[in-house]
């Protein structure tokens, strides 16, 4: 059983990164940023704007490279489309929370309170939800898959394949 919420884990687990080319504003140097970890950001942007975690610096003259990269997220992923499988996980959490709360409502004299009903099966809806939305970056055409987390684009989370560049966007 231990294993099973290991592996949930870790299939939950962002890998970031950032593995493109960037220009620098004040050397114009291009080329692949010193990559310095990352770090939590609680302005995230909505719209066409992006929110970027990972800490970037110039590798010529260590300039920060946030706004940079930022631009260079909505340029990779403004037109790639959210795969039809992560919509239909969408509509489905949708439709399953709404039958989980109906049928407990109504069920209400049957079992008992409702309260306890969507309080006992929303976090398993939420964690299969969770799951199967992860799993959609643990499968690649190139069959070997290494997602990086990239950032935020609106509210849709950007990543890129390691192992042949395929760019993935996904809204959770």
């Amino acid at each position: 059983m231990l294993s099973i919420f290991k592996k949930y884990k870790n299939l939950m687990r962002h890998q970031h990164g950032w593995k493109i080319e960037l220009k620098c504003p004040q050397c114009s140097h291009i080329g692949i940023p010193h990559y310095n970890g990352w770090k939590p950001n609680n302005r995230i942007k909505f719209g066409k704007r992006s929110t970027i975690f990972a800490c970037l610096d110039c590798s010529h003259c260590g300039n920060e490279l946030r706004d940079e990269a930022g631009k260079k997220l909505v340029e990779l992923f403004s037109e790639i489309a959210i795969p039809p499988r992560n919509t239909h996980l969408i509509m489905w959490f949708v439709v399953a929370g709404m039958a989980i709360l109906v049928g407990a409502y109504f069920g209400k004299s049957v079992i008992g309170d409702w309260a306890y009903i969507a309080f006992i099966f929303f976090p398993i809806l939420i964690r299969l939800f969770n799951y199967r939305v992860a799993s959609i970056r643990a499968q690649c055409a190139c069959g070997n898959p290494k997602y990086v987390f990239m950032g935020l684009l609106g509210r849709t989370y950007c990543y890129r394949c390691s192992s042949c560049a395929r760019l993935l966007r996904l809204r959770d």
